[in-house]
């Protein structure tokens, strides 16, 4: 096509007229030719190529937006590989930049919610899988207490429970880091004034002949430091034989029952190590068991896989409370 054909069809499309940029690149890629070059090279019989171009519209009523135009060539002439790309840019920018813009909001603001609901149930799973602190299970401590009482089969009493204080099961948490412990206090001088109280009632009667059987007077013979002395030994005892700790200063034992992994998004804790020595009643968990771990109310459960009882657990020790 002649340059003019080109300029008149440049505008028709894009608005505008061509910059010079624009010009010299169409004549690189043969979109136009110069007038003066067709008429040195056309014969002077030669006929001219005739271009047809015609504007289709879709409707009676045009758009108030731009109408894209429909370029059409006689057959004997063929769009060249730039013309293609002017047409369909034309396409591309044939929608209106407010309907474009509203587009991208729509779909930026859908992702945002999306996004932020995602975050948001994520903050609320792990705000209420946080159990970090020290928690008590009650009833846990009430059957370490008595079975502990079991355990002290070398002690001369019957009513050993009274003599157990400060029970306490114990689970403190920090992070994903979870210990689940046992301890109590054994109270040594209650212990050895009753038991001393009781012996001297039997043995009051037999005077001097208490002293000729045993070599030495009652007092002597059943010392405090006597009494105790043989306590510490029968606690220690016990306390080994189910791979507890006891001190003999403080009369108090411990020991830990089980560790644990914490998920707080999983709402869950995976138990990491069991001592296996330690025989409570309600208490059977296994390594590498998940429990499911729930906090309501100021208390958490530790709940089961359906082999092992619940395990709650709350921020007040009230175990010697139920005796």
């Amino acid at each position: 096509m002649t340059r003019a054909e080109w300029l008149d069809y440049f505008e028709t499309v894009n608005g505008r007229k061509p910059s010079v940029q624009e010009m010299a690149d169409a004549l690189k890629a043969g979109e136009f030719v110069n007038e003066g070059s067709v008429k040195t090279q056309e014969p002077a019989t030669a006929e001219p190529i005739k271009v047809a171009a015609e504007i289709v519209e879709t409707s009676t009523n045009p758009v108030p937006t731009e109408v894209v135009p429909v370029v059409q060539a006689s057959p004997t002439v063929a769009f060249s590989e730039g013309q293609a790309a002017m047409a369909n840019l034309a396409l591309k920018k044939g929608m209106d930049p407010k309907k474009k813009k509203r587009i991208l909001v729509s779909i930026v603001s859908a992702v945002a919610l999306v996004f932020l609901c995602i975050g948001g149930f994520m903050t609320y799973r792990y705000v209420t899988g946080n159990i970090d602190g020290k928690w008590y299970s009650s009833s846990l401590g009430r059957e370490y207490s008595s079975s502990m009482s079991e355990s002290l089969t070398d002690l001369e009493s019957q009513e050993l429970e009274k003599y157990i204080t400060d029970t306490a099961v114990t689970m403190k948490v920090k992070g994903s880091n979870a210990k689940v412990t046992a301890s109590y206090t054994f109270d040594k001088k209650t212990y050895i004034k009753d038991y001393r109280d009781s012996l001297e009632k039997t043995f009051s009667t037999f005077g001097d002949l208490f002293k000729a059987i045993y070599g030495d007077s009652f007092e002597s013979y059943y010392s405090e430091e006597t009494i105790e002395k043989e306590l510490d030994d029968a606690l220690e005892k016990a306390a080994k034989d189910s791979g507890q700790k006891y001190d003999s200063k403080t009369g108090e034992t411990t020991t830990t029952l089980f560790k644990g992994k914490v998920s707080r998004l999983g709402h869950k804790m995976t138990v990491t190590s069991v001592n296996k020595d330690v025989d409570i009643d309600g208490l059977n968990v296994k390594k590498g068991q998940e429990l499911k771990v729930t906090k309501k109310d100021n208390k958490v459960t530790l709940s089961g896989d359906g082999k092992s009882k619940d395990i709650t657990f709350s921020t007040k020790n009230d175990t010697k409370d139920k005796f």
